[in-house]
């Protein structure tokens, strides 16, 4: 087993009676596919609101960001990021990800990765909204942030201990900060 580091997914389920849930189809083997490559859990929450599926996944690396990204401008391919003894390898996530999404395409339709938290040494990267082709945007973000780093540096030479991905521009007067998270009610 080549451990690329770990992760911890949790989601909300509908509840099925008293102590059940109705959990998506597949959702044991995504949890045997992840513990061959990581250090894990996979936990659902009952619930019956909205939100339903929405895995909020989180990765925990002994990597610092900033060498993360040097590794991506360096051209290593960002699902497979391994140096020494550190890595943040993806590409198993990702396969076992889409196995379980094709497996509930019509019941489970839902299922869909709301938040991804990247817990660095130094700083978190928290991504919001990821309903697409996950992959693709992954892979856009990390390369734009890794493009753009040194640009978020202060002039003291701190670096950023949380990236929220995306942010809006507050353009109101009476705005308690300029840059935000985008809010959904």
């Amino acid at each position: 087993m080549d451990i690329g580091g770990a992760v911890k997914v949790e989601y909300w389920a509908v509840q099925e009676g008293e102590t059940g849930l109705l959990e998506p189809e597949g959702i044991a083997e995504f949890r045997a596919e992840l513990s061959k490559n990581y250090i894990g859990q996979v936990h659902a929450r009952p619930g019956d609101l909205g939100g339903l599926y929405a895995f909020s996944v989180e990765f925990f690396t002994t990597f610092s960001l900033h060498r993360f990204l040097d590794l991506i401008v360096d051209g290593v391919a960002y699902d497979l990021v391994k140096s020494g003894g550190d890595a943040l390898i993806l590409r198993p996530f990702l396969a076992a990800y889409k196995a379980l999404k094709q497996r509930n395409t019509g019941r489970f339709s839902r299922i869909h990765i709301d938040r991804l938290r990247f817990s660095f040494q130094d700083s978190v990267v928290v991504i919001h909204g990821l309903n697409a082709n996950l992959v693709l945007i992954l892979e856009r973000i990390l390369k734009t942030l890794a493009e753009n780093y040194n640009h978020l540096l202060l002039r003291s030479g701190e670096r950023p201990f949380l990236i929220s991905i995306p942010i809006v521009e507050d353009p109101a007067e009476d705005r308690l900060c300029r840059f935000r998270e985008f809010l959904e009610f």
